[in-house]
């Protein structure tokens, strides 16, 4: 089975055609888990913690960027600016958001939405999106159709992901089964690319 996160496929299907097996490799050769390589780590659990803990005061997530690397620095001033904006703007309650593996053939995806939000008295559970680029509707439909069928959320619950820069949130409509088709085919693609890459490295046998 090949175990794969969310955040991971996001990268996968944000990606050219050209550009996915080089992301498929890094993901093949990474290695076992380590906060340390995890860029965003200290910004998702800051903003988790600030919504464990109580706090109100947006102004209490610059914390998070006291004794952070130089070459970090930006990327992080801009997610903690967006998401203070968010939060004024908003002004969202948490709740703790469920997650859960989904599995199509031999890859399973852990499926974590950071922080589930109820916002103007409606639940949801939301995705972080930090990166600059901007998220194609087809990609962000695949993104949806993967969170609800994983999630099954309650009714009435929203699925969502938030652009942390932009403070922008996007929270999925109504299910479209060409969305569900175009999931089932990118997981079918990333498992193609796996496999083919995984057969270039069983060394040849010479006689």
């Amino acid at each position: 089975m090949i175990s794969i996160t969310l955040n991971d496929f996001i990268g996968f299907i944000s990606g050219t055609e050209r550009s996915k097996p080089g992301k498929v490799k890094k993901l093949m050769t990474r290695g076992e888990y380590s906060p340390e390589k995890d860029y965003w780590k200290k910004i998702r659990d800051g903003f988790k913690k600030f919504h464990k803990s109580g706090a109100f005061d947006s102004w209490d997530l610059n914390k998070l960027l006291l004794n952070v690397n130089q070459k970090k620095l930006d990327n992080y001033t801009a997610a903690v600016d967006g998401y203070k904006d968010f939060l004024n703007t908003n002004m969202p309650l948490w709740f703790e958001p469920t997650s859960n593996n989904w599995v199509r053939g031999e890859l399973s995806i852990s499926v974590n939405p950071e922080i589930g939000l109820v916002i103007n008295h409606e639940p949801h559970l939301v995705k972080f999106y930090f990166k600059k680029q901007k998220i194609e509707i087809d990609k962000l439909m695949v993104i949806f159709e993967l969170m609800n069928e994983s999630l099954s959320p309650p009714f009435g619950t929203k699925i969502s992901v938030l652009k942390v820069r932009t403070s922008k949130l996007f929270t999925m409509g109504f299910a479209d089964l060409k969305y569900k088709g175009l999931l089932y085919e990118e997981v079918d693609s990333f498992v193609r690319i796996w496999k083919t890459l995984k057969a270039k490295e069983v060394p040849q046998n010479k006689n």
